[in-house]
């Protein structure tokens, strides 16, 4: 409630791994899972749920979590770290914490982060338009831009959307200041170079009516009752096998650059690194790069040599 124990944001792709990402994602800043139509499920919630509710034993913790009344939030699960409560129907637009703010403020630094990107290039190449430099903007790169969004996220952004959502007492002698400084969840949002205010606000906005997942029918909820250990998870009938493929990505296939032109760009960074004199923690972060592309330069070369040998001309 006080915004000082942000959970890592869990996003839901169509495929189990896109072209863009690599072989081991281990050390994503978010966690990804696949689903069909990239909608949430009962069972992807139940595990995520139960993933937390076992860190949460480990670290002697105990959580109230309140959750929106819909079918892919069990009511029947068994947790021993974590209570659930369920908010009244039809009343989650007014007293979801996250609604009263946090997930629009979020979404408002992410296309704010997007639009200086294609601003920057357009700068770059004048000769480019929008949707050419959004076809180079692939899933990898939105989940590096939305995890830095979520950080972005400040905790007193999320404590005054627990006050608006009615979660905490109000003080006596009227309203608190910092819920009247909140009223716009955009508040704290750097507004891009040629954006207005109301741009990033349709920005924000165009997504808000897109399904993030399917109510069940009845017949389905009594199928899920008759299964506790899946209880509300939608059908294995429902779920198309070639959504989870390791197929097309949704944007154009990007060949992966030469060790040449990693060795010219690290070079170009280093020289603006000297240049603008930057802090001990991007040369360490260069000092990285350059090692790994060095080790992967010399692996390249023993494998050649290896090939040679086994297979003589």
């Amino acid at each position: 409630m006080d915004g000082s124990d942000k959970r890592p944001l869990f996003m839901i792709g169509k495929l189990k791994r896109p072209q863009c990402f690599p072989e081991f994602f281990r050390k994503f800043p978010l966690n990804y899972v696949s689903s069909a139509n990239a909608w949430m499920t009962g069972e992807i919630f139940i595990n995520w749920l139960k993933k937390w509710d076992h860190q949460l034993c480990w670290q002697s913790r105990k959580i109230c979590l309140f959750l929106a009344n819909c079918s892919i939030h069990p009511q029947g699960v068994v947790l021993t770290n974590i209570q659930l409560e369920f908010l009244p129907p039809n009343a989650t637009s007014s007293l979801q914490p996250m609604a009263q703010g946090v997930i629009e403020n979020m979404k408002g630094h992410y296309r704010s982060k997007i639009a200086s990107r294609i601003n920057v290039d357009l700068d770059v190449d004048p000769n480019a338009d929008v949707q050419t430099v959004l076809k180079t903007v692939n899933l990898l790169d939105c989940v590096h831009l939305v995890a830095e969004a979520r950080r972005d996220v400040k905790p007193t952004t999320i404590s005054n959307c627990f006050r608006k959502g009615k979660f905490v007492v109000p003080e006596e002698g009227g309203r608190d200041e910092d819920i009247a400084e909140s009223d716009d969840p955009l508040n704290d949002v750097p507004l891009p170079v040629n954006m207005e205010k109301e741009d990033l606000v349709a920005a924000v906005a165009v997504d808000e009516d897109l399904l993030t997942f399917r109510e069940l029918s009845d017949e389905e909820l009594l199928h899920a009752a008759a299964r506790p250990e899946k209880r509300a998870c939608v059908d294995e009938t429902y779920h198309n096998p070639e959504d989870n493929q390791e197929s097309e990505d949704d944007f154009d296939e990007v060949p992966p650059p030469t060790n040449s032109e990693l060795l010219k760009a690290l070079n170009t960074l280093w020289h603006f690194l000297q240049l603008e004199g930057l802090g001990d923690r991007v040369y360490r972060a260069l000092w990285y790069l350059e090692s790994h592309l060095q080790n992967k330069i010399v692996s390249e070369k023993k494998q050649s040599k290896l090939r040679e040998f086994l297979h003589p001309k």
